[in-house]
């Protein structure tokens, strides 16, 4: 009987140091940040954690300058709360449409940026 007390004591003793553990408030790490145009465009950013999020994109003009200005409002949203970009890329493609080929090529490009947190 005392030795199944003991036991309940140090477990909840163990429990309750565990619940009052302080746990990281801030992310450091690396995050991406990636914007997809083209057919279906997306601005898109994974966490040092591994969440991806999706953030929406206003369609009012179309054309890549726009969304590239999205992508700027983004970057500096997160500049401020403490990332600074390391490294970006850029990759375009350029796709025949064969649904309207007099219309001309489709154009893809992705921008991606690479951030960090200490």
């Amino acid at each position: 009987m005392k030795k199944s007390i003991l036991y309940l004591f140090a477990v909840l003793a163990i429990v309750s140091s565990l619940a009052f553990h302080p746990k990281p408030t801030t992310e450091a790490g690396y995050m991406l940040l990636t914007l997809h145009t083209g057919g279906r465009p997306a601005l898109v950013s994974i966490s040092p954690t591994g969440e991806q999020q999706q953030y929406p994109l206003l369609k009012k003009a179309k054309g890549s300058y726009d969304y590239h200005a999205q992508l700027m409002l983004k970057l500096n949203e997160l500049r401020q709360q403490g990332w600074t970009v390391v490294q970006m890329q850029t990759t375009e493609a350029v796709v025949p449409d064969i649904q309207y080929p007099l219309l001309g090529p489709d154009k893809f490009a992705t921008l991606t940026f690479l951030l960090e947190k200490r």
